[in-house]
């Protein structure tokens, strides 16, 4: 049998029971730290974003991708034990849910960030037309996705003409269209409401 080389934290032995439950253990370990530091991150972070928090969550990022390799290496060998290989993929799934997670929170932090700035060049209320704009492609994206049948039951059902009245006059103005609290026409160009 060809062995390979032992990888980062592997013990020169090969990955047999032993070794393979050492680096299990290392794993767990680096993966309870990284998600340790991603929830007191996220809690210093609800005070707002900052540059340096979003630095940190990529620091937890590139910190799981060493993880992951090391995970891939360990799950295609051959020479691990049953339990150690079921014990590496729940790490593995743990590593993706964590990444998911902290991508996810990275993102959403820079999103406010952005918006925060745009609100500050625009004032607030070519703001709020930006995220009525915001709005308005969200719904066009919804309906787009919906399959024939959801859209057509949305159709007879009169919330589809509901939901894009909505969007294109915004709430102060549905009063006219919806009166009685349901889908009515409107009325026709020099008609009283």
């Amino acid at each position: 049998m060809v062995r390979r080389p032992p990888g980062p934290g592997q013990a020169t032995g090969g990955a047999t029971d032993e070794s393979g439950g050492d680096v299990h253990r290392s794993l767990r370990r680096d993966l309870r730290e990284a998600e340790r530091r991603f929830l007191a991150l996220q809690s210093r972070a609800a005070d707002g974003p900052t540059h340096e928090t979003l630095t940190e969550f990529l620091a937890i990022l590139g910190g799981l991708r060493t993880i992951g390799n090391r995970l891939v290496e360990m799950v295609g060998r051959r020479d691990v034990s049953y339990f150690t290989d079921r014990r590496l993929a729940i790490l593995n799934q743990q590593c993706l849910w964590l990444a998911r997670r902290v991508s996810a929170e990275f993102l959403l932090l820079h999103q406010i960030r952005l918006e925060q700035a745009l609100k500050r060049l625009f004032g607030p209320q070519a703001y709020q037309m930006y995220l009525r704009l915001e709005d308005i492609e969200d719904t066009a994206r919804e309906v787009d996705a919906l399959d024939d049948r959801d859209l057509l039951a949305r159709l007879s059902e009169g919330t589809l003409a509901r939901e894009i009245l909505e969007q294109a006059l915004g709430s102060e103005e549905q009063i006219w269209l919806f009166p009685n609290g349901r889908e009515e026409d409107p009325p026709a160009s020099g008609e009283d409401s």
